[in-house]
Protein backbone atom coordinates (compact mmCIF):
# COMPACT_ATOMS: atom_id res chain seq x y z
CA UNK A 1 0.00 0.00 0.00
CA UNK A 2 2.65 2.54 0.81
CA UNK A 3 4.52 1.77 -1.93
CA UNK A 4 1.60 2.04 -4.45
CA UNK A 5 0.69 5.49 -2.80
CA UNK A 6 4.49 6.40 -3.03
CA UNK A 7 4.70 5.56 -7.12
CA UNK A 8 1.32 7.30 -7.62
CA UNK A 9 2.51 10.47 -6.26
CA UNK A 10 5.69 9.87 -7.95
CA UNK A 11 3.67 9.95 -11.19
CA UNK A 12 1.82 12.74 -10.72
CA UNK A 13 4.80 14.82 -10.40
CA UNK A 14 6.42 14.27 -13.49
CA UNK A 15 2.99 14.69 -15.06
CA UNK A 16 3.42 18.21 -13.66
CA UNK A 17 7.08 18.55 -13.94
CA UNK A 18 6.32 17.32 -18.21
CA UNK A 19 3.52 19.45 -18.92
CA UNK A 20 5.34 22.84 -17.38
CA UNK A 21 8.28 22.25 -19.36
CA UNK A 22 6.28 21.49 -22.76
CA UNK A 23 5.02 25.03 -22.16
CA UNK A 24 8.28 27.21 -21.94
CA UNK A 25 8.95 28.71 -25.52
CA UNK A 26 12.52 28.78 -27.22
CA UNK A 27 12.84 32.55 -26.31
CA UNK A 28 12.92 31.34 -22.91
CA UNK A 29 14.72 28.18 -23.11
CA UNK A 30 17.72 30.09 -25.26
CA UNK A 31 17.18 32.51 -22.16
CA UNK A 32 17.64 30.03 -19.44
CA UNK A 33 20.39 28.11 -21.57
CA UNK A 34 22.56 31.84 -20.90
CA UNK A 35 21.41 31.79 -16.82
CA UNK A 36 23.07 28.70 -16.66
CA UNK A 37 25.65 29.18 -18.22
CA UNK A 38 26.48 32.58 -16.28
CA UNK A 39 26.47 30.56 -12.91
CA UNK A 40 28.21 28.03 -14.09
CA UNK A 41 31.13 31.02 -15.12
CA UNK A 42 30.43 32.31 -11.53
CA UNK A 43 30.35 29.43 -9.63
CA UNK A 44 34.21 28.36 -11.11
CA UNK A 45 35.14 31.66 -10.61
CA UNK A 46 34.60 32.40 -7.11
CA UNK A 47 35.41 29.09 -6.11
CA UNK A 48 38.69 28.92 -7.62
CA UNK A 49 39.48 32.60 -5.74
CA UNK A 50 37.99 31.66 -2.80
CA UNK A 51 39.49 28.57 -2.00
CA UNK A 52 42.88 29.59 -3.42
CA UNK A 53 42.77 31.94 -0.53
CA UNK A 54 41.26 29.65 2.22
CA UNK A 55 44.22 27.17 1.50
CA UNK A 56 46.87 29.57 1.42
CA UNK A 57 45.56 30.60 4.77
CA UNK A 58 44.81 26.77 5.70
CA UNK A 59 48.68 25.58 4.92
CA UNK A 60 50.31 28.18 7.65
CA UNK A 61 47.93 26.34 10.27
CA UNK A 62 46.58 22.46 9.78
CA UNK A 63 47.35 20.09 7.12
CA UNK A 64 43.69 18.96 7.64
CA UNK A 65 41.83 22.03 6.76
CA UNK A 66 44.24 22.36 3.55
CA UNK A 67 43.21 18.79 2.17
CA UNK A 68 39.86 19.92 3.50
CA UNK A 69 39.37 23.00 1.14
CA UNK A 70 40.38 20.96 -1.87
CA UNK A 71 38.34 17.97 -1.54
CA UNK A 72 35.12 20.83 -0.58
CA UNK A 73 35.90 22.32 -4.15
CA UNK A 74 33.00 20.02 -6.39
CA UNK A 75 30.34 20.39 -3.74
CA UNK A 76 30.61 24.31 -3.42
CA UNK A 77 30.60 24.79 -7.32
CA UNK A 78 27.27 22.75 -7.48
CA UNK A 79 25.79 24.96 -4.93
CA UNK A 80 26.98 28.03 -6.00
CA UNK A 81 25.68 27.08 -9.65
CA UNK A 82 22.31 26.42 -7.97
CA UNK A 83 22.24 29.25 -6.21
CA UNK A 84 23.18 31.49 -8.97
CA UNK A 85 21.08 29.89 -11.92
CA UNK A 86 18.21 30.80 -9.47
CA UNK A 87 19.27 34.25 -9.22
CA UNK A 88 19.85 34.92 -13.64
CA UNK A 89 16.53 32.87 -13.73
CA UNK A 90 14.23 35.51 -12.29
CA UNK A 91 15.14 37.62 -15.09
CA UNK A 92 13.03 34.84 -17.62
CA UNK A 93 9.58 35.30 -17.27
CA UNK A 94 8.26 31.86 -16.41
CA UNK A 95 4.85 30.77 -14.82
CA UNK A 96 4.18 30.21 -11.42
CA UNK A 97 4.21 26.19 -12.22
CA UNK A 98 7.12 26.38 -14.35
CA UNK A 99 8.68 28.59 -11.06
CA UNK A 100 7.84 25.99 -8.93
CA UNK A 101 9.41 23.17 -10.59
CA UNK A 102 12.56 25.06 -10.97
CA UNK A 103 12.57 25.73 -7.45
CA UNK A 104 12.31 22.01 -6.42
CA UNK A 105 14.82 21.06 -8.47
CA UNK A 106 16.80 23.75 -6.97
CA UNK A 107 16.27 22.55 -3.75
CA UNK A 108 16.90 18.88 -4.33
CA UNK A 109 20.35 19.89 -6.51
CA UNK A 110 21.61 21.87 -2.90
CA UNK A 111 20.54 18.56 -0.97
CA UNK A 112 22.70 16.84 -3.01
CA UNK A 113 25.93 19.46 -2.83
CA UNK A 114 25.33 19.03 1.03
CA UNK A 115 25.44 15.19 0.78
CA UNK A 116 28.23 15.37 -1.08
CA UNK A 117 30.15 18.06 1.22
CA UNK A 118 29.41 15.70 4.15
CA UNK A 119 30.81 12.86 2.65
CA UNK A 120 34.10 14.40 1.75
CA UNK A 121 33.72 15.45 5.40
CA UNK A 122 33.34 11.52 6.67
CA UNK A 123 36.16 10.39 4.69
CA UNK A 124 39.04 13.27 5.12
CA UNK A 125 38.42 12.87 9.34
CA UNK A 126 37.95 9.06 9.64
CA UNK A 127 40.60 8.70 6.80
CA UNK A 128 43.07 11.00 9.18
CA UNK A 129 42.23 8.80 12.22
CA UNK A 130 42.68 5.57 10.13
CA UNK A 131 46.31 6.30 9.28
CA UNK A 132 47.01 7.35 12.67
CA UNK A 133 45.50 4.09 13.88
CA UNK A 134 48.20 2.34 11.12
CA UNK A 135 50.84 4.14 12.11
CA UNK A 136 50.49 2.98 15.59
CA UNK A 137 49.76 -0.61 14.65
CA UNK A 138 46.18 -0.59 15.86
CA UNK A 139 45.23 -2.19 12.61
CA UNK A 140 41.96 -3.50 14.46
CA UNK A 141 40.53 0.29 15.14
CA UNK A 142 41.14 0.94 11.59
CA UNK A 143 38.94 -1.94 10.58
CA UNK A 144 36.50 -0.55 13.16
CA UNK A 145 36.40 3.04 11.67
CA UNK A 146 35.84 1.78 8.54
CA UNK A 147 32.88 -0.01 9.05
CA UNK A 148 31.62 3.15 11.21
CA UNK A 149 32.29 5.08 7.72
CA UNK A 150 29.94 3.19 5.69
CA UNK A 151 27.56 3.15 8.33
CA UNK A 152 27.73 7.20 8.44
CA UNK A 153 27.67 6.98 4.74
CA UNK A 154 24.37 4.78 4.56
CA UNK A 155 22.89 6.93 7.38
CA UNK A 156 23.21 10.25 5.11
CA UNK A 157 22.11 8.87 2.12
CA UNK A 158 19.29 7.63 3.68
CA UNK A 159 18.84 11.71 5.14
CA UNK A 160 19.32 12.86 1.30
CA UNK A 161 17.16 10.66 -0.31
CA UNK A 162 14.32 11.62 1.94
CA UNK A 163 14.95 15.18 1.60
CA UNK A 164 15.16 14.98 -2.12
CA UNK A 165 11.90 12.72 -2.43
CA UNK A 166 10.21 15.32 -0.11
CA UNK A 167 11.33 18.08 -1.72
CA UNK A 168 10.39 16.66 -5.66
CA UNK A 169 6.80 16.61 -4.02
CA UNK A 170 6.87 12.65 -3.32
CA UNK A 171 4.48 12.03 -0.51
CA UNK A 172 7.16 10.35 1.76
CA UNK A 173 5.39 9.70 5.16
CA UNK A 174 3.96 6.41 4.12
CA UNK A 175 7.25 5.11 2.77
CA UNK A 176 8.90 6.38 6.26
CA UNK A 177 6.08 4.55 7.93
CA UNK A 178 7.05 1.11 6.07
CA UNK A 179 11.08 1.96 6.92
CA UNK A 180 10.25 2.45 10.43
CA UNK A 181 8.32 -1.39 10.38
CA UNK A 182 10.90 -2.76 8.32
CA UNK A 183 13.83 -0.70 10.66
CA UNK A 184 12.20 -2.20 13.85
CA UNK A 185 11.87 -5.77 12.55
CA UNK A 186 15.57 -5.53 11.10
CA UNK A 187 16.59 -4.60 14.58
CA UNK A 188 15.02 -7.03 16.58
CA UNK A 189 16.47 -9.50 14.81
CA UNK A 190 19.71 -8.31 14.82
CA UNK A 191 19.66 -7.34 18.39
CA UNK A 192 22.69 -9.79 19.54
CA UNK A 193 25.04 -8.35 16.55
CA UNK A 194 24.20 -4.64 17.45
CA UNK A 195 25.28 -5.65 21.12
CA UNK A 196 28.79 -6.95 20.30
CA UNK A 197 29.29 -4.14 17.54
CA UNK A 198 28.66 -1.44 20.66
CA UNK A 199 30.71 -3.54 22.68
CA UNK A 200 33.76 -3.56 20.36
CA UNK A 201 33.44 0.27 19.97
CA UNK A 202 33.38 0.25 23.93
CA UNK A 203 36.43 -2.13 24.24
CA UNK A 204 38.06 0.51 21.24
CA UNK A 205 37.14 3.70 22.63
CA UNK A 206 37.68 3.16 26.40
CA UNK A 207 40.77 0.31 25.46
CA UNK A 208 40.36 -1.35 28.95
CA UNK A 209 42.71 -4.04 27.09
CA UNK A 210 45.04 -3.83 23.67
CA UNK A 211 46.19 -6.66 21.22
CA UNK A 212 48.87 -8.65 23.32
CA UNK A 213 48.08 -7.41 26.38
CA UNK A 214 47.78 -10.41 29.08
CA UNK A 215 44.90 -10.34 30.69
CA UNK A 216 42.25 -11.87 33.62
CA UNK A 217 38.59 -12.33 32.11
CA UNK A 218 36.46 -13.77 34.68
CA UNK A 219 38.50 -16.47 35.51
CA UNK A 220 40.83 -17.20 32.76
CA UNK A 221 43.42 -15.89 31.82
CA UNK A 222 45.02 -15.18 28.43
CA UNK A 223 46.73 -12.68 25.96
CA UNK A 224 44.63 -10.95 23.99
CA UNK A 225 45.38 -11.60 20.24
CA UNK A 226 42.29 -10.01 18.22
CA UNK A 227 39.50 -7.50 19.09
CA UNK A 228 37.00 -7.98 15.74
CA UNK A 229 33.57 -6.48 15.12
CA UNK A 230 32.04 -9.45 16.54
CA UNK A 231 33.93 -10.90 18.96
CA UNK A 232 37.39 -10.95 21.04
CA UNK A 233 39.91 -13.88 20.69
CA UNK A 234 41.99 -14.01 23.54
CA UNK A 235 45.03 -17.40 23.49
CA UNK A 236 45.15 -18.90 26.99
CA UNK A 237 48.35 -19.85 28.91
CA UNK A 238 47.11 -23.43 27.84
CA UNK A 239 48.02 -22.41 24.16
CA UNK A 240 44.13 -22.56 23.41
CA UNK A 241 41.77 -20.07 21.51
CA UNK A 242 39.05 -18.43 23.08
CA UNK A 243 36.61 -16.32 21.81
CA UNK A 244 34.15 -14.53 23.49
CA UNK A 245 31.24 -12.03 22.35
CA UNK A 246 32.44 -8.32 22.37
CA UNK A 247 29.10 -7.68 24.81
CA UNK A 248 30.01 -10.44 26.96
CA UNK A 249 33.51 -9.44 26.92
CA UNK A 250 33.08 -6.02 27.70
CA UNK A 251 31.12 -6.33 30.92
CA UNK A 252 33.60 -8.65 32.51
CA UNK A 253 35.51 -7.86 35.01
CA UNK A 254 39.50 -7.13 33.29
CA UNK A 255 42.74 -7.33 34.97
CA UNK A 256 44.89 -6.11 32.32
CA UNK A 257 48.60 -7.20 33.65
CA UNK A 258 49.98 -5.57 29.94
CA UNK A 259 49.52 -1.75 31.61
CA UNK A 260 51.42 -2.52 34.91
CA UNK A 261 54.66 -0.31 35.84
CA UNK A 262 56.37 -2.67 37.80
CA UNK A 263 55.51 -6.11 39.49
CA UNK A 264 54.90 -7.01 43.22
CA UNK A 265 57.65 -10.16 44.60
CA UNK A 266 55.60 -11.43 47.65
CA UNK A 267 57.11 -14.59 49.21
CA UNK A 268 56.29 -15.52 52.46
CA UNK A 269 59.70 -17.07 53.76
CA UNK A 270 59.08 -19.91 56.71
CA UNK A 271 62.48 -20.57 58.32
CA UNK A 272 63.52 -23.22 60.91
CA UNK A 273 61.46 -23.02 64.36
CA UNK A 274 64.17 -23.38 66.29
CA UNK A 275 66.53 -20.05 64.93
CA UNK A 276 67.66 -18.35 68.04
CA UNK A 277 66.16 -15.22 68.38
CA UNK A 278 69.53 -13.12 67.87
CA UNK A 279 70.43 -15.44 64.29
CA UNK A 280 66.61 -14.24 63.35
CA UNK A 281 67.69 -10.63 63.88
CA UNK A 282 70.84 -11.24 61.54
CA UNK A 283 68.60 -13.09 58.77
CA UNK A 284 65.80 -10.24 58.74
CA UNK A 285 68.77 -7.27 58.59
CA UNK A 286 70.58 -9.68 55.89
CA UNK A 287 67.67 -9.96 53.81
CA UNK A 288 66.62 -5.86 54.23
CA UNK A 289 70.21 -5.13 53.39
CA UNK A 290 69.61 -7.57 50.34
CA UNK A 291 66.75 -5.78 49.33
CA UNK A 292 68.33 -2.46 49.53
CA UNK A 293 71.56 -3.15 47.21
CA UNK A 294 69.38 -4.92 44.57
CA UNK A 295 69.53 -2.65 41.67
CA UNK A 296 65.97 -3.99 40.17
CA UNK A 297 64.35 -3.29 43.43
CA UNK A 298 62.51 -0.64 44.60
CA UNK A 299 63.87 0.25 47.72
CA UNK A 300 61.46 2.66 49.50
CA UNK A 301 58.72 0.25 49.40
CA UNK A 302 60.22 -3.25 49.91
CA UNK A 303 59.44 -4.59 53.29
CA UNK A 304 60.30 -7.54 55.53
CA UNK A 305 59.03 -8.67 58.51
CA UNK A 306 58.07 -12.20 60.90
CA UNK A 307 54.08 -12.29 60.61
CA UNK A 308 53.84 -15.03 63.03
CA UNK A 309 54.44 -18.83 63.79
CA UNK A 310 53.54 -22.08 61.90
CA UNK A 311 53.70 -25.44 63.51
CA UNK A 312 57.15 -25.97 62.91
CA UNK A 313 58.41 -22.67 61.64
CA UNK A 314 58.66 -18.91 61.96
CA UNK A 315 56.82 -17.37 58.84
CA UNK A 316 58.39 -13.75 57.44
CA UNK A 317 56.84 -11.81 55.18
CA UNK A 318 58.83 -10.24 52.28
CA UNK A 319 57.33 -7.50 49.71
CA UNK A 320 58.83 -5.62 47.23
CA UNK A 321 58.42 -3.74 43.95
CA UNK A 322 60.13 -5.59 41.06
CA UNK A 323 61.23 -2.48 38.38
CA UNK A 324 60.35 -3.68 35.26
CA UNK A 325 57.00 -4.61 33.32
CA UNK A 326 58.50 -7.47 31.62
CA UNK A 327 57.53 -10.87 33.15
CA UNK A 328 60.62 -11.98 31.72
CA UNK A 329 62.62 -9.85 33.32
CA UNK A 330 60.80 -10.37 36.62
CA UNK A 331 61.23 -14.19 36.25
CA UNK A 332 64.84 -13.64 36.02
CA UNK A 333 65.08 -11.07 39.42
CA UNK A 334 62.33 -13.55 41.05
CA UNK A 335 65.00 -15.70 40.68
CA UNK A 336 68.18 -14.45 41.44
CA UNK A 337 66.32 -13.16 44.75
CA UNK A 338 65.05 -16.75 45.90
CA UNK A 339 68.95 -17.86 45.33
CA UNK A 340 70.39 -14.64 46.93
CA UNK A 341 67.88 -16.01 50.30
CA UNK A 342 69.16 -18.95 50.53
CA UNK A 343 72.15 -18.01 50.85
CA UNK A 344 71.27 -15.60 53.39
CA UNK A 345 69.79 -18.41 55.45
CA UNK A 346 72.81 -20.55 54.83
CA UNK A 347 75.61 -17.71 56.10
CA UNK A 348 73.16 -17.67 59.65
CA UNK A 349 73.13 -21.41 60.13
CA UNK A 350 69.28 -21.57 59.55
CA UNK A 351 67.04 -22.94 56.61
CA UNK A 352 63.27 -23.56 55.48
CA UNK A 353 61.36 -24.78 57.79
CA UNK A 354 61.13 -29.06 58.29
CA UNK A 355 57.28 -29.83 57.16
CA UNK A 356 57.08 -32.79 59.73
CA UNK A 357 57.56 -33.77 63.27
CA UNK A 358 60.21 -36.78 61.70
CA UNK A 359 61.99 -34.01 60.23
CA UNK A 360 62.26 -31.75 63.12
CA UNK A 361 63.65 -34.44 64.90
Amino acid sequence: MWATLAVQTHSRVLELAVRAFSRIDPEQWFALLVAFGAAVVCAWVITTIALRALCRIARRTMPLDDSFFVLARGPLRLALLVLGFSLFRQLVDLSKLQESIFGRIESCLFVLAGFWLLMRMVDLLLGDYRRRFQRRGQGQAGAMLGLVQRLAKIAALGIAAITVLDNAGVHVTALLAGLGLGGVAVALAAQKSIENLFGGLTLYLDRPVRVGNLCRFGDRLGVVEEIGLRSTRVRTLDRTLVTVANAEFANLQLENFGQRDKVWFHPTLAIRSNTPPDRLREILGGLRELLAKHPQIEADTARVRVMGFGAYSINIDISAYVTTPSLDEYFETAESLNLAILDVLAAHGSGIAFTSPAEFK
